[in-house]
Protein backbone atom coordinates (compact mmCIF):
# COMPACT_ATOMS: atom_id res chain seq x y z
CA UNK A 1 0.00 0.00 0.00
CA UNK A 2 2.91 2.29 0.94
CA UNK A 3 6.78 2.25 1.02
CA UNK A 4 9.11 5.19 2.51
CA UNK A 5 11.67 5.84 0.09
CA UNK A 6 15.80 6.48 1.52
CA UNK A 7 14.67 9.81 2.15
CA UNK A 8 11.84 9.13 4.14
CA UNK A 9 9.01 10.05 1.95
CA UNK A 10 6.33 8.15 2.28
CA UNK A 11 4.83 6.70 -1.16
CA UNK A 12 1.11 5.93 -1.90
CA UNK A 13 1.32 3.04 -3.90
CA UNK A 14 -2.60 2.73 -3.76
CA UNK A 15 -4.53 5.92 -3.19
CA UNK A 16 -7.60 4.59 -4.52
CA UNK A 17 -7.22 2.38 -0.79
CA UNK A 18 -7.35 5.45 1.53
CA UNK A 19 -10.50 7.91 1.64
CA UNK A 20 -9.14 11.37 2.17
CA UNK A 21 -12.48 12.84 1.99
CA UNK A 22 -14.02 10.69 4.84
CA UNK A 23 -10.96 10.37 7.08
CA UNK A 24 -8.53 13.04 6.74
CA UNK A 25 -5.79 11.63 9.20
CA UNK A 26 -4.29 7.74 9.50
CA UNK A 27 -2.11 6.52 12.08
CA UNK A 28 0.88 4.76 10.52
CA UNK A 29 2.77 2.46 12.31
CA UNK A 30 6.20 1.38 10.55
CA UNK A 31 8.56 -1.59 12.13
CA UNK A 32 12.25 -0.94 10.96
CA UNK A 33 14.71 -3.36 11.94
CA UNK A 34 18.07 -4.63 11.02
CA UNK A 35 19.62 -7.81 12.42
CA UNK A 36 20.71 -6.69 16.06
CA UNK A 37 17.45 -4.69 16.37
CA UNK A 38 13.75 -4.19 15.81
CA UNK A 39 11.87 -1.01 16.40
CA UNK A 40 7.77 0.16 15.79
CA UNK A 41 7.29 3.82 15.56
CA UNK A 42 3.52 5.45 15.44
CA UNK A 43 3.14 8.48 13.79
CA UNK A 44 -0.07 10.63 12.88
CA UNK A 45 -0.65 11.47 8.93
CA UNK A 46 -3.02 14.23 8.08
CA UNK A 47 -4.25 14.68 4.93
CA UNK A 48 -4.39 18.17 4.04
CA UNK A 49 -6.45 19.68 0.94
CA UNK A 50 -3.97 22.16 -0.29
CA UNK A 51 -6.48 23.69 -2.74
CA UNK A 52 -7.92 26.73 -2.38
CA UNK A 53 -11.70 26.81 -2.63
CA UNK A 54 -14.24 29.73 -1.39
CA UNK A 55 -16.48 29.17 0.73
CA UNK A 56 -19.86 31.85 1.15
CA UNK A 57 -20.18 32.99 4.74
CA UNK A 58 -23.71 33.61 5.13
CA UNK A 59 -24.59 36.54 7.61
CA UNK A 60 -27.43 38.92 8.09
CA UNK A 61 -27.52 42.49 8.46
CA UNK A 62 -26.74 43.46 12.32
CA UNK A 63 -24.90 41.37 14.65
CA UNK A 64 -23.95 37.91 13.90
CA UNK A 65 -21.51 35.27 15.62
CA UNK A 66 -19.57 33.95 13.10
CA UNK A 67 -16.06 31.73 12.26
CA UNK A 68 -13.40 31.81 9.49
CA UNK A 69 -14.79 28.88 7.71
CA UNK A 70 -11.56 28.44 5.78
CA UNK A 71 -7.49 29.72 6.37
CA UNK A 72 -7.40 32.82 4.12
CA UNK A 73 -4.07 34.24 2.90
CA UNK A 74 -4.92 37.49 4.47
CA UNK A 75 -6.11 37.28 8.29
CA UNK A 76 -6.89 40.99 8.66
CA UNK A 77 -10.09 41.34 9.56
CA UNK A 78 -10.37 44.98 7.63
CA UNK A 79 -9.72 43.04 4.45
CA UNK A 80 -11.76 40.00 5.14
CA UNK A 81 -14.56 42.20 6.09
CA UNK A 82 -14.47 45.63 5.27
CA UNK A 83 -16.52 48.75 6.79
CA UNK A 84 -17.38 46.25 9.71
CA UNK A 85 -17.27 45.86 13.26
CA UNK A 86 -15.44 42.49 14.97
CA UNK A 87 -15.30 41.71 18.41
CA UNK A 88 -13.39 38.75 19.73
CA UNK A 89 -13.80 37.33 23.59
CA UNK A 90 -10.71 36.63 25.55
CA UNK A 91 -10.40 36.57 29.16
CA UNK A 92 -14.08 37.81 29.93
CA UNK A 93 -13.59 41.33 28.01
CA UNK A 94 -14.74 41.94 24.49
CA UNK A 95 -11.33 43.30 21.67
CA UNK A 96 -11.46 44.15 18.30
CA UNK A 97 -8.74 41.72 17.28
CA UNK A 98 -5.89 42.56 14.47
CA UNK A 99 -5.69 39.05 12.96
CA UNK A 100 -8.71 36.62 13.16
CA UNK A 101 -7.77 33.19 14.07
CA UNK A 102 -8.97 29.76 13.09
CA UNK A 103 -11.09 27.79 15.32
CA UNK A 104 -12.01 31.26 16.98
CA UNK A 105 -15.65 32.61 17.04
CA UNK A 106 -15.88 36.23 16.70
CA UNK A 107 -18.83 38.92 16.42
CA UNK A 108 -19.18 41.18 13.30
CA UNK A 109 -21.40 43.54 12.82
CA UNK A 110 -22.29 43.14 9.66
CA UNK A 111 -23.45 45.62 6.40
CA UNK A 112 -24.44 43.10 3.93
CA UNK A 113 -25.82 39.55 3.92
CA UNK A 114 -22.73 37.13 3.35
CA UNK A 115 -18.99 37.25 2.49
CA UNK A 116 -16.97 34.93 0.04
CA UNK A 117 -13.84 33.96 1.60
CA UNK A 118 -10.94 32.17 0.16
CA UNK A 119 -8.71 29.97 1.41
CA UNK A 120 -7.05 26.35 2.55
CA UNK A 121 -9.53 23.72 4.05
CA UNK A 122 -9.42 23.79 8.04
CA UNK A 123 -8.34 20.55 8.87
CA UNK A 124 -9.61 18.52 12.29
CA UNK A 125 -8.24 20.24 15.72
CA UNK A 126 -7.96 19.82 19.36
CA UNK A 127 -7.78 22.66 21.37
CA UNK A 128 -7.34 23.20 25.64
CA UNK A 129 -9.66 25.79 27.09
CA UNK A 130 -9.49 27.06 30.22
CA UNK A 131 -13.02 27.41 33.08
CA UNK A 132 -15.31 29.56 31.95
CA UNK A 133 -16.57 31.45 28.62
CA UNK A 134 -15.42 30.89 25.38
CA UNK A 135 -16.17 32.12 21.76
CA UNK A 136 -15.33 28.60 19.54
CA UNK A 137 -15.43 28.15 15.58
CA UNK A 138 -15.74 25.35 13.43
CA UNK A 139 -14.12 23.68 10.11
CA UNK A 140 -14.64 24.32 6.40
CA UNK A 141 -17.34 21.49 6.82
CA UNK A 142 -20.46 21.50 9.37
CA UNK A 143 -19.03 18.51 12.32
CA UNK A 144 -19.50 17.15 15.84
CA UNK A 145 -18.44 18.27 18.40
CA UNK A 146 -16.63 16.83 21.37
CA UNK A 147 -15.72 17.56 24.74
CA UNK A 148 -13.26 15.65 28.01
CA UNK A 149 -16.45 13.82 29.85
CA UNK A 150 -18.17 16.32 32.60
CA UNK A 151 -16.75 19.62 31.00
CA UNK A 152 -19.31 21.28 29.26
CA UNK A 153 -21.99 23.51 31.04
CA UNK A 154 -23.68 24.70 27.73
CA UNK A 155 -23.13 25.26 24.05
CA UNK A 156 -24.87 27.72 22.51
CA UNK A 157 -25.26 29.19 18.50
CA UNK A 158 -26.91 32.68 17.46
CA UNK A 159 -29.06 32.43 14.71
CA UNK A 160 -31.92 34.86 14.03
CA UNK A 161 -31.53 37.24 16.37
CA UNK A 162 -31.61 34.38 19.49
CA UNK A 163 -29.53 31.79 21.08
CA UNK A 164 -30.23 28.34 20.76
CA UNK A 165 -28.40 25.26 22.17
CA UNK A 166 -26.67 23.15 19.45
CA UNK A 167 -24.11 20.06 19.27
CA UNK A 168 -23.29 20.70 15.76
CA UNK A 169 -20.88 23.36 14.50
CA UNK A 170 -21.93 24.91 11.44
CA UNK A 171 -19.84 26.21 8.22
CA UNK A 172 -18.75 29.67 9.40
CA UNK A 173 -20.44 29.88 12.33
CA UNK A 174 -19.27 30.67 16.06
CA UNK A 175 -20.11 29.55 18.99
CA UNK A 176 -20.89 30.26 22.89
CA UNK A 177 -19.11 27.54 24.83
CA UNK A 178 -19.34 27.25 28.83
CA UNK A 179 -16.96 25.13 30.30
CA UNK A 180 -17.02 23.80 34.34
CA UNK A 181 -13.50 23.32 33.76
CA UNK A 182 -10.44 23.25 32.06
CA UNK A 183 -10.92 20.26 29.23
CA UNK A 184 -10.28 19.69 25.47
CA UNK A 185 -12.43 20.34 23.08
CA UNK A 186 -12.04 18.16 19.75
CA UNK A 187 -13.51 19.99 16.22
CA UNK A 188 -13.70 17.51 13.44
CA UNK A 189 -11.26 14.72 15.64
CA UNK A 190 -12.79 11.40 16.52
CA UNK A 191 -13.29 9.97 19.73
CA UNK A 192 -10.50 7.42 19.69
CA UNK A 193 -8.04 10.00 18.53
Amino acid sequence: MFRIDSQGNIIINQVDALDFETKPAYTLTVAVSDSILTTNARAMINIINSCESTVHLDTQLGWNLISLPVIPSDINPSKLFPDNVIYSYENGAYIIPNELEIGKGYWIKSTTNGYDITGNAIGPYTTTLNKGWHLVGGLEQSVETSFDSDCVEAVFAYQNFSYSIVSEFLTGKGYWVKLKKSCKLKIGVNQGN
